[in-house]
């Protein structure tokens, strides 16, 4: 499904940073408005189609592609290094198959990365 914003992408990272904070753990940005399964949510005004619809959206995934200026690949997910499901940080957060993401749970559990191939470490 093809979309675009209705407002500018600048004009949306400013919204969304100003409802962030830095984190007392770490170097993160941490999301402070409404969550979902602990991840941050935002509801957009999108164009799609022929008409606008609001569209509730992850904040880690939203900030990723802003900062990148691309989608995220289907069946992708973005993944945060910092293990800090609110963090916003955009050099926290990477594109990865779900296989890597589930497997950074155990770099959690075990305090350390285990390393995932070509894909970047923890930040443990």
């Amino acid at each position: 499904m093809a979309f675009e914003f209705v407002k500018d992408k600048n004009t949306i990272k400013e919204h969304i940073l100003k409802q962030c904070k830095d984190s007392s753990i770490g170097d993160c940005i941490e999301w402070t408005g409404t969550n979902q399964n602990g991840y941050g949510v935002i509801n957009l005004k999108v164009f799609i189609d022929n008409g606008c619809i609001w569209k509730r959206f992850y904040t880690h995934r939203i900030m990723f592609m802003l900062e990148n200026g691309h989608y995220i690949k289907e069946h992708y997910e973005v993944s945060h290094l910092c293990h800090n499901r609110l963090c916003l940080k955009t050099v926290h957060l990477c594109m990865e198959p779900p296989a890597v993401n589930k497997q950074r749970e155990s770099c959690l559990v075990l305090g350390k990365c285990i390393g995932h191939g070509k894909n970047p470490s923890c930040m443990l």
